[in-house]
């Protein structure tokens, strides 16, 4: 079965459905995917880079972010590194005012039992990992 690493501009096409070109190719990428054709696979820089586009760029809120993200990484043919951490990251996104990266860093610390080495203050607004600061 042929397996794809998706860059973010499949993924904002399909999501954005705004290319006339581009965007119904994405979607029947990700048909083909659900129906078993192919695996979709989506590096967590790649979500990372989806995020900030989706932020800085569509101006898009952080819940409908969260939202479409998690729906899209949960789908039948698509493959996310640790993927319970990305979903972790994007609740995290969509209650907070804290960026994707550092979501996710708070996602991992939470599930290793990590502690977090950081000058960055918002890492205690998250009541379930330490934060450390050298």
């Amino acid at each position: 079965m042929t397996r794809y690493v998706l860059d973010a501009n499949i993924i904002l096409r399909f999501l954005r459905d705004d290319h006339p070109e581009h965007s119904p190719q994405a979607t029947s990428l990700f048909a083909q995917a659900a129906s078993g054709d192919c695996v979709l696979a989506i590096p967590n820089v790649v979500l990372a880079e989806c995020v900030w586009v989706l932020q800085s760029f569509y101006n898009t809120e952080r819940e409908a972010i969260a939202l479409a993200l998690s729906k899209l990484i949960s789908k039948p043919g698509v493959e996310t590194e640790e993927l319970e951490l990305a979903l972790d990251a994007l609740r995290r996104l969509k209650k907070t005012n804290i960026d994707y990266v550092d979501c996710y860093l708070a996602a991992r610390a939470s599930a290793s039992g990590e502690t977090v080495a950081s000058f960055d203050k918002d890492f205690q607004k998250f009541d379930d990992i330490h934060r450390w600061e050298p």
